[in-house]
């Protein structure tokens, strides 16, 4: 089993990351120099600044804001340069390092996960400036109401003072709705049978105010093994996709759950930006952050949520960072199967279900649960499946109405472990 720290300190060599001296545990992350704390519900996070996609946008004559290119963001990409360059989002309260600042957009070092691209490794990207705030203009006293980022205490430790969403939650003192995945500190001394109290940072008062959260609506940090993990890993994707009213939708760079649509509600969509034409997927919605997942920014959320030791942020760091299951082990509910720029969970290892969230290309456009054998047209169950990752050879994978529409050369089966 790999030890945490000396992969982070390779990654950091590697990649040229500083996560900070809190790594040692010392001292709190906030007191590094450019903290910043997100302060949205859902903030897009892209590879490119704005202004380096759009150079218009660096104009004072443009007639598109970089607001409004962060406002506007499609769901997901289909052809042309940066159709929809977004690539994470970060949650309510998550907090990173400003490494650089450029008009209305920085450049963020973030400590809980982390992209493999290229043979580049990086946690650094762009996001609006009124996304954030930085924690120096915070009061000492709010600090303590904001929890401390996973990998910032180097690894994902249960925190009993910390609440989790499991599910979207409207706080009804402002209307607002947080996503699942968001963190809370919590207020114990008003938990009631049904309720936990948690206490909600109002950063344009500077004030602090209890709210409540049902039970079933949250989870609280507590020590998991790794089997308890994985099987709570399961059941919280398992309730994200059975919800009966619509679906999440998929969301290029996703990487959060506030709201449902119609599972068939999407557009393909047509236009130029300067002299390129581009093309993207769209959902009737209102403009902001889009609620949703793709493949890997389903596991990363549901991983941490759950308690794994997880910081994969795209397929090809989750294959760089886990080992292939040997053919002669059992395949387990929580498993992860990859194929070129896709990553599926076994959901059901004896009905050869899956879970994963794919592009609208497919037809399907959003988180599912599917047989095998609605995903490939070799194999049906997982022992087959396994056979075909042992032997590398190449699968026939399916669109929704069943038609062949394309050949991965090879799959592969990985475990998730802790990585402590």
């Amino acid at each position: 089993m790999l030890n945490l720290r000396y992969l982070i300190v390779v990654i950091s060599l590697y990649a040229g990351f500083n996560y900070g001296s809190c790594l040692d545990g010392s001292g709190s992350y906030f007191e590094q120099e450019g903290a910043v704390i997100i302060t949205v519900p859902i903030a897009d996070c892209l590879f490119t600044a704005a202004q380096d996609i759009d150079t218009s946008l660096r104009g004072a004559s443009s007639s598109t804001s970089i607001e409004d290119f962060y406002a506007y963001l499609a769901f997901s990409p289909d052809s042309g340069p940066n159709s929809c360059p977004r690539v994470h989002q970060c949650l309510y309260h998550d907090a990173g390092i400003v490494r650089e600042e450029k008009g209305e957009e920085l450049f963020i070092e973030f400590p809980h996960f982390y992209y493999c691209e290229a043979g580049v490794a990086r946690s650094n990207f762009w996001v609006h400036k009124d996304s954030v705030r930085p924690v120096k203009d915070v009061p000492s006293s709010l600090l303590r109401y904001i929890p401390e980022p996973h990998i910032a205490k180097r690894s994902i430790m249960a925190d009993p003072e910390v609440l989790t969403l499991l599910l979207p939650w409207q706080d009804p003192q402002t209307s607002v709705w947080y996503s699942a995945g968001t963190r809370f500190v919590r207020n114990k001394s008003v938990d009631t049978d049904s309720h936990y109290g948690i206490s909600v940072v109002d950063h344009a008062h500077d004030a602090v105010y209890t709210a409540f959260v049902h039970h079933t609506e949250a989870i609280i940090d507590t020590p998991r093994t790794l089997e308890q993990a994985k099987k709570l890993f399961v059941s919280i994707l398992r309730m994200w996709v059975s919800h009966a009213q619509g679906v999440i939708p998929y969301v290029f760079g996703g990487c959060s759950y506030i709201q449902r649509f119609s599972p068939h509600d999407f557009y393909r969509w047509e236009g130029k930006r300067g002299d390129d034409l581009i093309s993207n997927w769209r959902r009737p919605c209102p403009t902001g952050a889009q609620s949703g997942f793709d493949c890997s920014g389903l596991v990363l959320r549901a991983a941490q949520l759950s308690g794994i030791t997880y910081w994969c942020k795209n397929t090809t760091t989750i294959g760089q960072t886990f080992k292939d299951i040997p053919q002669q082990e059992p395949l387990e509910e929580g498993d992860l199967i990859l194929i070129k720029g896709h990553v599926m969970i076994i959901s059901d290892v004896k009905n050869n279900l899956y879970i994963d969230t794919v592009g609208y290309g497919s037809g399907v456009g959003c988180l599912h649960e599917a047989s095998l054998s609605d995903m490939f047209v070799e194999v049906g169950t997982y022992d087959e499946l396994h056979e075909y990752a042992r032997t590398q050879q190449p699968l026939t994978k399916k669109r929704v109405n069943g038609e062949p529409c394309g050949v991965t050369p090879t799959v592969r089966l990985v475990r998730l472990t802790h990585q402590d």
